[in-house]
């Protein structure tokens, strides 16, 4: 059985499956928090964390045991957004959110230093009205990073969103890589694409 960590302190935790618990790894960083996204880059050993109700459009890294808070422009402040690593563009792909009732329709890259805005407007059925961009996972089977909808799931291959005919994808994806396909889950269920 695990230790819980605290959420009201600014400490980062790992957990080890094997040995079935968590290890404090840091004492600062990030406040606890809710709405951010969160993605691995294996290229360049990092992890980037993104906006969030108490961020502000901050950007923070991990790297093995501590965090930076570098100074770059990028995403206006936002939560429920979506990330992924794109190992074909070698960046992290950020898209979706919303803040005080806006929903943004726009996605952008980190290139382990600098954000892009890749797509100034998904479209309409991807970005604005439909909400939220729940979960992305990249799928070498599509070329691209995909992301399901409440309405329908789309690719995106380098910076051109495109519909798929998968449309019943609609939870927390990920790519599968022993199945060679995308796993979703939703309550009780599994499906794989």
């Amino acid at each position: 059985m695990g230790v819980t960590p605290d959420q009201s302190k600014y400490e980062t935790w790992e957990w080890d499956g094997a040995a079935d618990s968590f290890t404090k790894k840091s004492s600062t960083g990030p406040l606890p928090g809710d709405g951010h996204a969160i993605a691995s880059d294996p290229l360049r050993n990092q992890t980037v964390l993104f906006g969030g109700i108490q961020f502000s459009g901050a950007t923070w890294l991990w790297k093995s045991t501590a965090w930076s808070k570098p100074s770059v422009s990028g995403p206006e402040p936002r939560a429920g957004h979506s990330m992924v690593f794109d190992p074909i563009g070698q960046r992290i792909i950020l898209a979706g959110g919303s803040r005080n009732g806006i929903f943004f329709d726009d996605t952008w890259s980190w290139n382990g230093s600098t954000w892009t805005r890749i797509v100034e407007h998904m479209p309409a059925e991807l970005g604005a009205r439909t909400g939220y961009i729940k979960s992305m996972a990249y799928d070498p089977n599509h070329g691209g990073v995909v992301a399901p909808t409440d309405v329908s799931t789309w690719v995106l291959v380098g910076t051109q969103w495109s519909e798929l005919d998968d449309s019943a994808i609609r939870g927390p994806l990920a790519y599968d890589p022993n199945g060679k396909s995308l796993l979703s889950v939703l309550s009780n269920s599994a499906w794989w694409f």
